[in-house]
């Protein structure tokens, strides 16, 4: 994480943290940033109708992040 820091810190890259499962990911150095998918809702959670709909979200926001 120290080099992604740095380079995000340079401009050379966007961290965009995808919160796989639940986890205590708040805790973390990136938890300034804002979580994929829908603020750090867990890709897993019963919110989404299925996996792919968070899925599509977060390819959605990082295309929409590199243009």
């Amino acid at each position: 994480m120290p080099l992604v820091k740095e380079r995000c810190t340079a401009g050379e890259c966007i961290l965009v943290p995808v919160i796989v499962d639940f986890c205590v990911w708040t805790e973390l150095d990136f938890a300034k940033n804002n979580a994929l998918p829908e603020k750090g809702v867990p890709v897993t959670d019963k919110q989404w109708v299925n996996e792919n709909e968070a899925w599509t979200q977060v390819v959605t926001k990082i295309k929409q992040l590199i243009q």
